[in-house]
């Protein structure tokens, strides 16, 4: 015979099995969760001194132990989300002409527009977070949660032809996430006084996109074999693999290397893209929830720092040219919250949520590439043909020769970074709720949240295009019998104000001019901004 202490563990155990497995389908939307259930959500995640669903387990551990019998909940919401810039422009001291036909040609002391058109926005692709959260009491002082969610999230896509979009020069692609599954463990001091812990196991994912004027690869190194230093480093190289050239010669070969171009029709997009992922990670949530009456209600929730170490692959043209790794750190938060019950039916909360966002000064990835045959193209094969021609090799050695010039020019590593100052400033999140009970079944909520942006001006680009912005939910919750429960909310979030981007953000100035071969330019948005709509539904059934 089963013991009932037995069963409790066993469902327990199942439950977290299912929701490890469950984790690695959800995913957001935003730098920071809008949201993590309706009810939460339509009350602005001003929740902290509430927390009485399963999704107390990320707002505050301590409030599953409010929760009477065994509960669960499931639900998502989805979000059509857009991102908008006007008036794209690069000014510069200099004479840039990018492409021999002229496509890109800024003069000296010009700026440059384009025929790509000023205005660029983002595709208006859904969204959808899902989360699942379950909890139940095992005594009369102990309680269980667990609920898989994403507390961090990006994505955003844009065209990846920089003549019809010039951001994806910098970024036609930005994806970075954290799915978490959370067990938790509530305890019951007092009627008035709650605690509880829980251990985030996570996992994330981080993905970048970017399109560049021309090869890199071909020219690096038509540069270096163009230039004396240069020249002279590979005619030693070569005479180590027993290859007779003067750095004269390897400079007249420079001249051979057509290097490959984006063109404006897109038929030829010089594109790469990283894809990354680190598979576990680990933080803590801890809450206290205070109640000194019926009326009032305080609640105070920390959620730890996650450090993720991401390893992936590197493409070029869709074809894998090497391997990246990132150190990046998933920020802690503080929150707050006070609510206070005017009536039975009618309360208010009002919460502060601290991030420390200054964690990461820097992000850096890290790229080893070994695929250089397929960078280069036929840059190799020609500098060989071009070898190999001269009269004096013997036609037998022809073919020996080629093949060590052409694996001197390919089989080396290459190393580099693609190197991003952030150094973002920590946030307070202002967050306002009200609830009112209409009647035994019907409930009726809304929230106002004000969000300040982390991302200064002068590390703005468009990776994180990040605002301020202010979320505006309202939502209801309807109890349909005894055991079953439906939330709904309904979010609109938009930047206040809008950013403009005059020439001051050296994280655009530096992206452009490196892959321009520049040191002046400066870059220029206007009406940086953004708009979501968002609606989402949890379905709650009482066991």
């Amino acid at each position: 015979m089963i013991q009932k202490g037995e069963y409790k563990l066993k469902k327990v155990l199942l439950l977290t099995t299912i929701f490890i497995f469950t984790s690695a389908y959800v995913y957001a939307g935003c730098i920071e969760t809008l949201g993590i259930g309706a009810k939460e959500t339509a009350q602005g995640k001003a929740v902290a001194a509430q927390a009485d669903t399963p999704f107390a387990v990320y707002y505050n551990p301590a409030g599953i132990t409010q929760i009477s019998s065994p509960a669960l909940t499931a639900g998502a919401t989805v979000y059509s989300a857009q991102a908008y810039s006007d008036n794209f422009r690069i000014k510069t001291g200099q004479d840039i002409d990018l492409n021999q036909d002229g496509t890109i040609d800024i003069p000296a002391g010009g700026t440059f527009y384009g025929g790509w058109g000023k205005d660029n926005e983002t595709d208006n692709d859904l969204i959808i977070n899902p989360s699942i959260g379950y909890v139940m009491p095992v005594s009369k002082k102990f309680s269980f949660g667990i609920a898989a969610y994403a507390p961090y999230g990006l994505h955003i896509e844009a065209e990846k032809n920089p003549y019809k979009n010039p951001i994806s020069f910098y970024a036609w692609e930005s994806y970075y996430a954290r799915m978490a599954v959370t067990p938790t463990i509530g305890y019951k001091f007092s009627d008035k006084l709650s605690f509880g812990f829980g251990i985030s196991l996570g996992q994330s994912e981080s993905d970048a996109g970017k399109t560049y004027a021309v090869n890199p690869f071909q020219a690096e190194l038509k540069k270096n074999m163009a230039s004396p230093q240069g020249a002279a480093a590979i005619a030693q190289k070569a005479a180590a693999a027993g290859l007779q050239i003067t750095a004269a010669q390897v400079q007249g070969l420079s001249q051979l290397i057509t290097v490959d171009k984006t063109t404006p029709d897109g038929s030829n997009l010089n594109d790469m893209k990283l894809e990354s992922q680190d598979s576990f990670n680990i933080s803590w949530n801890a809450g206290v929830l205070y109640k000194p009456n019926q009326k009032l209600s305080i609640g105070l929730a920390y959620r730890g720092r996650a450090s993720a170490d991401f390893t992936g692959d590197v493409f070029f043209k869709g074809t894998k040219i090497g391997e990246v790794t990132m150190n990046y750190d998933h920020p802690e938060q503080v929150q707050g919250g006070i609510r206070y019950a005017f009536s039975d039916s009618f309360s208010l909360e009002f919460d502060l949520t601290f991030t420390h966002w200054t964690v990461n000064d820097r992000q850096v990835e890290k790229v080893i590439l070994t695929n250089m045959d397929f960078m280069l193209g036929d840059a190799d094969e020609k500098i060989a043909d071009a070898i190999v021609s001269n009269p004096m090799i013997p036609e037998a050695q022809k073919p020996i020769i080629k093949a060590r010039i052409e694996k001197m020019l390919t089989s080396q590593k290459k190393k580099g970074a693609f190197e991003h100052d952030r150094y973002w400033e920590n946030t307070f999140q202002y967050q306002l709720a009200a609830e009112w009970l209409v009647n035994k079944k019907l409930a009726l909520r809304a929230g106002v949240v004000y969000d300040p942006t982390p991302v200064p001006t002068e590390t703005f680009d468009q990776g994180w295009p990040d605002t301020d912005r202010s979320l505006f939910n309202i939502g209801f919750g309807y109890k349909i019998t005894d055991q079953w429960l439906i939330d709904g909310v309904f979010q609109y979030i938009t930047s206040t104000p809008p950013r403009d981007i005059k020439g001051n953000s050296r994280e655009l100035n530096h992206g452009y001019s490196k892959d321009f071969g520049q040191k002046d330019l400066r870059v220029y948005l206007d009406d940086n901004r953004g708009s979501l709509y968002g609606f989402g539904l949890n379905v709650t059934y009482n066991f």
